[in-house]
């Protein structure tokens, strides 16, 4: 997915893309954080502002179609900024389906346990919101507007966030080394998140899924797994207080398939060559643009943590 030999390039052409960047990713705070949570609080407070209440499936639609556009549109600018190729993200790749079956326990397994400790964490420290699921847990989830909100948080949400973060982020960056590119949109992923319970899950599971993507050259099998765990995420709340043995049995035969995998080296995680790109590392995170996309996500994790 990315380029693998550093391409040199000036530094001022390195802060125009740099800064290209960061102005995409205040777009997609602004659209993809800011924008639901508007949405939700106008309308439970719709009274005050003499407007009629929205119905639930309407709320959802909103978010749903407010989502989409927030993330589809600045990255499709990045794309078109560095001359990225859609179709490169879907090349062919050795996929098997014995392959999806290893990856997806495996993927599984890391993001449950760092959801758990997180959800453990949080209780002495409070961060946010319900780890991984971050803004969608404002919305109202009954009725047509339950459908809606499966139909995004299962997979419209994991094949966009492949294709920004795992597909145009990556190669955009990836000309600058796979390591740099690698921390970096993890580290970008996890930030852009809507509430600190999220981050640390995010940041882990941005790194496998980012691998992933490194070694089939392609996001195919990363859209695959991220839906897998959002299916199970999304399952998982809806499991009767009878059955929750039956479902921690369920995690543990989990673990206990990705250690087998792992240790029979049915999975590999890729070692990505270190070469040292710190002068690019500084020029990144001194962008104002980037600097301040960062700082108005923490902002909104501070807003929505206080509300």
């Amino acid at each position: 997915m990315t380029q693998l030999k550093f391409k040199r390039v000036t530094s001022r052409y390195a802060k125009s893309q740099f800064t290209t960047i960061g102005l995409a990713l205040i777009f997609y705070v602004l659209v993809v954080l800011y924008m639901p949570y508007m949405i939700y609080m106008i309308n439970e407070n719709a009274s005050v502002f003499s407007l009629v209440p929205m119905s639930d499936t309407l709320v959802v639609g909103l978010v749903y179609v407010t989502v989409l556009v927030g993330t589809l549109i600045p990255f499709t600018f990045v794309s078109k900024a560095f001359k990225i190729k859609i179709k490169d993200y879907w090349r062919g790749t050795h996929f098997s389906f014995v392959d999806f079956i290893v990856y997806s326990i495996v993927f599984l397994a890391l993001g449950t346990a760092l959801v758990f400790a997180t959800s453990i964490i949080n209780m002495y420290i409070p961060l946010g919101t319900n780890a991984y699921i971050g803004t969608l847990t404002v919305l109202p989830t009954d009725g047509l507007s339950s459908i809606l909100y499966a139909l995004l948080y299962c997979f419209a949400l994991p094949i966009i966030e492949e294709i920004s973060f795992r597909g145009v982020l990556l190669r955009a960056l990836g000309a600058y080394g796979n390591r740099f590119a690698t921390f970096a949109c993890a580290i970008i992923y996890a930030l852009m998140q809507a509430d600190m319970a999220s981050m640390i899950p995010a940041f882990f599971m941005a790194l496998f899924l980012i691998n992933l993507t490194l070694r089939h050259k392609s996001i195919t099998p990363a859209i695959a797994v991220h839906i897998v765990f959002n299916l199970f995420m999304y399952g998982f709340e809806f499991i009767p207080s009878d059955f929750l043995m039956i479902a921690t049995g369920l995690i543990f035969v989990i673990y206990l398939l990705a250690l087998y995998f792992v240790l029979t080296r049915r999975y590999i995680y890729i070692k990505i060559k270190k070469v040292d790109h710190k002068y690019i590392t500084k020029l990144f995170y001194a962008r104002p643009t980037i600097i301040i996309a960062i700082f108005m996500s923490i902002i909104y994790m501070v807003i929505s943590r206080l509300g």
